[in-house]
């Protein structure tokens, strides 16, 4: 059995605080002592902030994200939208034929950077 100044004193489980438990408003005991009490009290309001502040981000998020895909020229937002968007391109068949867009698209994907002209030289 524990000696009555033992019951009395802070619970904080990480190391043992000789200061005497707080008193609820309803005179039970809480569990921690005023020090501890407060630390945990700060703690959970930092937690909380922390939490509404992610929130607020994320529900701001898609709105950036379409603000931000708005300003890309129209070129870029077709490249860009995802391939699920996209209808299928039927190369099987025989009046498959490229616009002269995709021809466009295709020519400035294939053409190489000057840098890597450069770094392709100088390893042969």
């Amino acid at each position: 059995m524990q000696p009555a100044s033992d019951v009395l004193r802070c619970l904080y489980s990480n190391k043992s605080c000789p200061n005497p438990r707080t008193t609820k408003k309803d005179g039970s005991l809480h569990r921690l002592c005023a020090y501890h009490q407060e630390k945990a009290n700060n703690r959970q309001k930092q937690y909380l902030l922390k939490r509404k502040n992610m929130e607020e981000r994320q529900a701001k998020q898609p709105a950036a994200t379409t603000a931000a895909a708005a300003a890309r020229p129209a070129v870029l937002r077709e490249v860009i939208t995802p391939a699920v968007l996209l209808e299928p391109i039927a190369f099987h068949d025989e009046e498959a034929k490229l616009s002269d867009h995709d021809v466009q698209m295709l020519a400035a994907s294939m053409v190489p950077d000057e840098d890597e002209d450069d770094d392709f030289d100088s390893d042969h």
